[in-house]
């Protein structure tokens, strides 16, 4: 488990987090919402060590490398195959000399299988469309087997199937015991899959709770700009965002 408190942090002098204090629980999915540069972004970099913290407490088991996969919102394309990257994940694990072992490469190959692109294994980063290649980079990131993940919008450049396959996905690993935090900009998709909800304006945390407890709060209406509708459906319970 990751635990922020009283965090205050960014970069140079110029402070993007104010006093925030919270945690990503093993077992649960907590999705963090906020407008655009409220400092989601910011608060996984904290929580993931990659970032001085100006006040505050980052706890977190140690080393970060093993137990912390964060996976940015936008990265460099390397110029190497699917298979490469994500056998990147498994660098924590290695002891010097820096080679990889057969169970390196059979836990890499099982990752890419989850996620449905072992079949790219050979294929160059470069040839692969922008949501096949946001799949390799999160086989990276299951690849490295670690306790917490922190996901910065993970859902860009998937269509709309596999940016729900991805959410069962996380609760699958959150049913492994894992702690899942994602960054999302779809309000409707994480208050239908996430267990937690994190509310961020401005740089600090406005509510921490379920989504029904932030939802009948009204607090997300007041963020966005939005009313947050709530549907009964043969599926179960739905939300869509509309225009006040």
């Amino acid at each position: 488990m990751v635990e922020m408190k009283h965090l205050t942090a960014g970069y140079g002098d110029t402070m993007i987090l104010h006093d925030v204090s919270i945690d990503f629980p093993a077992g649960t999915v907590t999705a963090i919402l906020g407008p655009n540069g409220c400092g989601k972004s910011t608060l996984l970099k904290a929580a993931a060590g990659l970032l001085p913290i100006t006040s505050g407490s980052v706890t977190a088991p140690e080393p970060r490398s093993r137990h912390i996969a964060y996976l940015p919102q936008s990265r460099r394309l390397p110029e190497m195959t699917a298979g490469r990257l994500v056998l990147h994940g498994r660098f924590p694990w290695l002891s010097w000399p820096r080679r990889y072992r057969p169970e390196d490469t059979a836990i890499a190959k099982a990752a890419m299988e989850r996620l449905g692109v072992a079949e790219l294994a050979e294929r160059p980063l470069a040839e692969l469309s922008g949501g096949v290649r946001q799949k390799c980079y999160l086989a990276m990131a299951l690849a490295q087997q670690a306790d917490t993940l922190l996901l910065d919008e993970p859902t860009s450049y998937l269509d709309i199937g596999h940016q729900l396959g991805l959410m069962e996905l996380c609760r699958e690993l959150a049913a492994e015991g894992r702690a899942v935090a994602l960054v999302l900009h779809d309000l409707p998709l994480a208050l239908t899959c996430a267990d937690r909800v994190a509310v961020m304006d401005r740089g600090q945390l406005l509510a921490l709770g379920t989504p029904a407890e932030v939802l009948a709060s009204g607090l997300l209406d007041r963020v966005f700009g939005v009313r947050v509708l709530e549907l009964d459906t043969e599926a179960g319970r739905q939300y869509v965002c509309v225009r006040p």
